[in-house]
């Protein structure tokens, strides 16, 4: 099991996954965006927290948090039946990926939901992937 050890590799595990219906990946958030590469991930909004447990000032587990969005589609395109059944395809494999992963991430839990997100100059239908770890 990894256990959560710093943002830094934290986020680089999450960004390298593999998930099955995204096009690209990015590693950091993206400069310019363009809709056809869409659906699109990248890492956003890194929480640190660690709990001092006894007086002498010994910690818990450090806890990491993670949003990973995932750009679906130009917000242009209404959200048809087409739209919906892609999100939802999305959202199953993200939830695949991340069960497959939970040991080797060290992740305590995550959610998912849908939302439009201001990127680039445009706006999208998109997912926010709330990662949760801790080591």
């Amino acid at each position: 099991m990894m256990a959560f050890t710093t943002m830094a590799a934290f986020s680089a595990a999450v960004t390298a996954l593999s998930i099955t219906g995204i096009k690209h990946a990015y590693a950091y958030p993206p400069a310019t965006i363009n809709a056809a590469d869409c659906p699109l991930s990248f890492p956003n909004i890194p929480e640190l927290g660690e709990e001092v447990m006894a007086l002498d000032g010994s910690t818990g587990l450090a806890a990491g948090r993670l949003e990973l969005i995932v750009l679906v589609r130009d917000a242009s395109i209404s959200m048809n039946q087409t739209v919906y059944a892609d999100t939802l395809a999305l959202i199953d494999a993200i939830n695949t990926t991340l069960t497959a992963n939970t040991i080797t991430l060290g992740l305590d839990r995550w959610t998912i939901r849908q939302e439009e997100n201001q990127a680039g100059v445009g706006t999208f239908w998109a997912l926010v992937v709330t990662l949760e770890a801790s080591g």
